[in-house]
C-alpha cells in the first residue's frame, strides 16, 4: 500500500499500519469516498491516499500549521482546511462543508485530551461520518508516554476505546435492569472496535440488540453454579 510512494512530500509513518487499513478501510474499487485526515503535515499521507484510491477519493485535512495548505489540490478533490482539532466549532464547520466523511484518521497531536475531543465531537456531529464510517486513532502508544505530556495517565488514552466498548453493550445493561449509563453520548454509536498495536478502528452503527444463542444436541454435563464453578464451567450468562 505504501512501499512504492515515490513522490516528493515527506510520508513519515509505521509501515504495519498498512495492512489494518486495507482490512478496514473502504475498498478501491471505484466508489466514491470521503476521508477526512487529521494531521496533515508534510502532505505524504495525502498523496498515499490519493494514489491509493484514485479520483474516487475526495480528501480533507486539517492542520494547524498553515504551510500545510501546499498540499490543497482541489482539482484532484484534495482540500486542507487549518485549524485545531481541539476546536469543536472548526470541526463542525469541516463537517458541514465537506462530510459526511465515510472514513476518519486521527493522526494528529495524539494526546488523550485531542483524541477524545475530536472522536466525541466528530461521532456526535450531524454531517460528519455516514452511516457506516469507520474512524481510526493512529499512535496510540502515546499512553505511555504521558511524562512527555501526551496524557495525564494512560487510561486517558486506552480509555477512550474503553467507554466505546461499554457503549456497545449498553443493551445488556437494559436488559439486566441495571441503570448504568455510558459515560459518553457518542459511545453507543459504535457498531465495532478492531485494535492492533498503537492503532484502533472504530465503526459507526447501532450496536446489535442482542445475541443469539444456539443449543444443539440432548446429552449434556450441566454447567457448575456460584463461586464452586470455574468460569469455564458456568453457563453462558444471558
Amino acid at each position: 500500500m505504501w512501499l512504492n510512494y515515490d513522490e516528493a512530500p515527506l510520508f513519515d509513518h509505521w509501515v504495519e499500519y498498512a495492512d489494518h487499513y486495507e482490512q478496514h478501510f473502504p475498498k478501491p474499487d471505484g466508489a466514491p469516498v470521503k476521508l477526512l485526515e487529521i494531521g496533515v503535515q508534510s502532505g505524504g499521507s495525502a498523496r498515499t491516499w490519493k494514489q491509493y484510491y484514485g479520483s474516487a477519493l475526495t480528501y480533507v485535512g486539517i492542520d494547524i500549521e498553515p504551510a500545510c495548505m501546499r498540499t490543497a489540490s482541489p482539482a484532484e478533490g484534495i482540500f486542507v482546511e487549518i485549524g485545531s482539532q481541539l476546536n469543536t466549532t472548526f470541526l463542525g464547520e469541516v463537517c458541514d462543508r465537506h462530510g459526511p466523511f465515510d472514513a476518519v484518521v486521527d493522526d494528529g497531536g495524539h494526546s488523550g485530551t485531542m483524541m477524545d475531543v475530536s472522536m466525541s465531537t466528530i461521532f456526535q456531529h450531524p454531517n460528519c461520518l455516514s452511516s457506516e464510517a469507520v474512524y481510526t486513532i493512529e499512535d496510540m502508544h502515546t499512553m505511555s508516554m504521558c511524562g512527555a505530556g501526551y496524557c495525564d495517565e494512560p487510561s486517558q488514552v486506552y480509555g477512550i476505546v474503553g467507554r466505546a466498548f461499554g457503549g456497545m453493550h449498553m443493551h445488556w445493561f437494559a436488559e439486566h435492569n441495571n441503570s448504568w449509563q455510558a459515560p459518553s453520548p457518542w459511545a453507543k454509536q459504535v457498531r465495532n472496535i478492531a485494535l492492533y498495536d498503537s492503532l484502533a478502528f472504530l465503526t459507526k452503527g447501532a450496536p446489535i440488540s442482542r445475541l443469539t444463542r444456539i443449543i444443539r444436541g440432548t446429552d449434556r454435563i450441566p454447567y457448575g453454579s456460584g463461586d464452586s464453578a470455574t468460569r469455564d464451567d458456568r453457563e453462558p450468562v444471558g
